[in-house]
């Protein structure tokens, strides 16, 4: 017999809760690493994953043999468990939750085993008159329905009953078939491993239908694949796939080269990044390019050398709106391409990860997850928007994408490649400190020229007028666009219609029964909503506290921009895209693509309007409200809302016409407006970083965030409290001593009816930080206590 090393699917951090088992000589041939299995641990039994094995059994070496190898292949190799230890032990989580996170759901899962009767059922031979009414009753139900899962089986009768059945040739148990739900929109091509000659006359004679549909498929080289379905059959065409017959990829096989040249600066900034791709020195890029200044064109001529050179490319963004958005320009030139985001099915996720590992696939186009994704050989990673917050989890495992990319590249020999018109600070400061050599992109492509920003200063509107939330110099530049048939853009970083319901007699504000926050209103469904528990409540109309009708809905969001247009601008064509409006499937993709082909005239939203997005007929964007962005209590809000107003204002001018933004605002003198006013990153980061280095907060300096919450106030304040007890005595012996804020109640001081201290540790010194995270993390602590524990926090809310 021989011993195996098993990670227990346990959530504990140290050590990791690896045990040893045996495998009998039947089992050995499956038993390779990344196979999840079946053991005992105690009196219970629970799943794990083999990670390694030897020949012999030590002398005196007690072990219990594994009961159970499931699943039908590994789920991971030693390439994939390397990255978990080090995102594990990196960002101090356990490594089996690592594990389920970089892997999609499901993946190493068996195929359902069906029970089928037998013909002797069929015709009640052996029948006993024995049986038990619950047995006679399932053999009637599994006659009328031909087949059932064996999981779905003891729901109606005893694991042994089937058991006895079996044994008199009843039932007899089969493999069921996991199929992928497909969308029939990738193409279908005839796979090199085809023989015409030898295997055509094959299928001619054993499935006529697939030799219809490869003899179809030869003549046209390649069809879409909902084509092939509806006319051969899904079945045919999956059959096909299984033999390696076709295959399937993502976009049509021609690749289109690009009809311009490229500017004096992208030449420059590719060919040195080809250089670095090709030097194999493990370097990390900075492509500083202002907004339309082609880094997507850099990026594409980029992958396409290194798939030419022989290896593979991942490419990131922050957002799945910009993975539908670059499909459709990375599919035309680079065809054997797979994305990989979060709202793809599972069975889809599968099928992609298998696709990847078996080396289908040239590039990977994702959001965060896809950072995991197990290319072979690969030889590039691309961040594109690299700033961005949801680049980083923030449940556990907290990974930030980029650092995750940085390990990959440098273990790998790969090049890093970070693009930005505002990178975050950072990247920036490990620039200015030789970490990470920048190319700069100073112009934008063709004839488009940066847009002329106009700083609106609110405070000068001294009379009220109907339509508060445009000033009129707004509304006259929105009203000239549409007199010339252009597209402008509104941007407003809050949804629904209006953020807060005051009372007028007592000042109290509506707000969540489960969380420290105002109830949105939102007019399209009615309704007050939570915008972090989203607890649903109707319209009030007296006031809960006082009693009181004097009730007035304040601020705006998106649908109150939107309900204004409408009213201002009956005539033109308006659309609005934010959370709410683009649930419904398929939706937001929709209005994009309305967008670009100019079907709107004033297009409303939040985020997602201000991110890499291309519209060469927007010539002004609007910032509604500018203030709101840098008054968060945040220590890293001035630095999104500049991010945030420079990236916006970038989707104007992007064509032949010259762009125009206008920011709102009551503080036109602020740093941040100034700064995002004339497109100056440098000049912003100059006077921020001079904050974060007096403040002591990163990039200066290493942060741990320690969140205790709790249902009961007293007792998650109490908690807190000998958490920052146990770190003090922790560290009297130590010479440099962290800077300890805290506890005290988190900006958001209650979400989900639990009440929420935090704790702020900074100091240069990330590995002591990293060890008092896990020190905490291990301390033993009360069943309705939860504990967040995170270096380098991006959200300190």
């Amino acid at each position: 017999m021989t011993l195996v090393n098993v990670l227990l699917d346990l959530p504990v951090l140290d050590p990791p809760p690896i045990y040893s088992y045996t495998v009998t000589e039947d089992q050995q041939q499956q038993a390779a690493m990344g196979r999840r299995v079946l053991v005992e641990m105690g009196k219970n039994k629970m799943e794990g994953w083999i990670l390694s094995h030897s020949q012999d059994i030590p002398a005196g070496v007690q072990a219990k043999p594994i009961l159970r190898i499931l699943g039908d292949q590994p789920e991971f190799n030693q390439s994939t468990w390397e990255l978990a230890q080090w995102v594990a032990e990196t960002f101090l989580c356990p490594v089996n939750i690592t594990l389920k996170a970089m892997l999609p759901p499901g993946s190493g899962r068996a195929k359902p085993e069906l029970i089928i009767p037998t013909g002797k059922m069929a015709v009640r031979e052996g029948y006993p008159d024995d049986f038990a009414d619950d047995q006679k009753d399932f053999i009637s139900r599994l006659l009328e329905e031909g087949h059932m899962e064996w999981k779905e089986a003891l729901h109606f009768i005893e694991r042994g009953q089937l058991e006895e059945m079996r044994s008199r040739g009843l039932i007899k148990m089969v493999r069921g078939r996991r199929t992928t739900r497909r969308d029939g929109k990738e193409w279908i091509s005839v796979s090199e491993v085809f023989d015409a000659f030898t295997q055509l006359p094959i299928l001619r004679k054993r499935a006529p239908r697939q030799a219809q549909a490869m003899e179809y498929l030869m003549g046209l080289q390649q069809c879409k694949g909902q084509k092939m379905e509806r006319q051969f059959g899904r079945k045919a065409v999956l059959s096909l796939i299984e033999k390696g017959y076709i295959i399937r990829h993502s976009g049509h096989i021609d690749i289109n080269d690009p009809q311009y040249t490229l500017t004096e600066d992208q030449d420059f900034c590719l060919q040195e990044l080809i250089k670095a791709a090709r030097g194999k020195r493990n370097e990390e890029y900075l492509l500083f390019g202002i907004t339309g200044s082609g880094k997507t064109e850099i990026y594409l001529r980029l992958a396409q050398q290194v798939i030419a050179d022989g290896q593979s490319v991942l490419v990131l963004v922050p957002e799945i709106a910009l993975t539908r958005h670059l499909t459709k320009v990375f599919t035309e030139r680079i065809p054997r391409l797979a994305v990989l985001h979060s709202s793809m099915t599972m069975g889809d996720r599968i099928q992609t990860f298998k696709r990847i590992s078996e080396g289908e696939v040239d590039l990977v186009l994702g959001t965060r997850l896809a950072v995991f994704a197990p290319l072979p050989d690969l030889g590039l990673i691309i961040l594109d928007e690299e700033q961005e917050n949801t680049f980083k989890q923030e449940e556990s495992p907290r990974y930030h994408t980029g650092q995750v990319a940085r390990f990959r590249t440098q273990r790998e020999e790969a090049l890093l490649v970070l693009g930005s018109a505002t990178p975050s600070l950072e990247t920036f400061y490990r620039a200015a400190q030789g970490q990470v050599k920048v190319l700069r992109l100073n112009q934008r492509v063709g004839d488009a020229s940066l847009p002329r920003v106009i700083v609106e200063d609110l405070r000068k509107l001294t009379t009220a007028k109907r339509y508060d939330i445009l000033s009129p110099f707004l509304m006259k530049c929105l009203q000239d666009q549409l007199d010339q048939g252009r597209q402008s853009i509104l941007f407003i970083n809050r949804r629904g219609h209006s953020p807060y319901t005051l009372c007028r007699s007592c000042g109290k504000v509506l707000s969540c029964p489960n969380c420290s926050v105002a109830l949105s209103y939102h007019r399209s469904s009615n309704e007050n909503i939570c915008h972090y528990c989203d607890h649903h409540s109707g319209p009030v109309s007296i006031c809960p506290v006082c009693g009181s009708r004097a009730l007035q809905l304040q601020g705006a969001g998106t649908e109150r921009v939107e309900e204004e247009i409408r009213l201002l601008f009956p005539e033109a064509r308006v659309e609005r895209l934010d959370t709410d409006s683009s649930r419904r499937r398929g939706r937001q993709e929709e209005i994009l693509d309305m967008m670009q082909s100019g079907q709107v005239d004033i297009l409303i939203g939040t985020q997602m309007v201000a991110k890499g997005l291309d519209f060469p007929q927007v010539s002004l964007v609007g910032i509604v409200d500018a203030d709101s962005m840098i008054s968060l209590p945040d220590f890293r809000a001035g630095e999104r809302g500049f991010q945030l107003m420079v990236q916006a204002a970038g989707r104007a001018g992007r064509g032949p016409v010259a762009g125009q933004v206008v920011i709102q605002t009551y503080n036109p003198d602020h740093y941040v407006i100034q700064g995002a006013a004339s497109q100056d990153y440098e000049g912003f980061f100059a006077q921020e970083i001079k904050w974060r280095e007096l403040l002591q907060y990163p990039p200066c300096t290493h942060l741990l965030r320690i969140v205790v919450s709790g249902e009961n106030e007293r007792a998650a304040s109490l908690t807190a409290q000998k958490i920052k007890d146990a770190i003090d005595e922790a560290l009297d012996a130590q010479e440099d001593l962290p800077v300890i804020l805290g506890p005290a109640p988190c900006p958001l001081a209650r979400l989900h009816k639990r009440f929420r201290f935090q704790i702020l540790l900074k100091s240069p010194n990330l590995l002591l930080l990293s060890s008092i995270g896990r020190y905490i993390i291990n301390r033993e602590r009360k069943a309705d206590e939860r504990l967040e524990v995170d270096i380098d926090p991006l959200v300190t809310m």
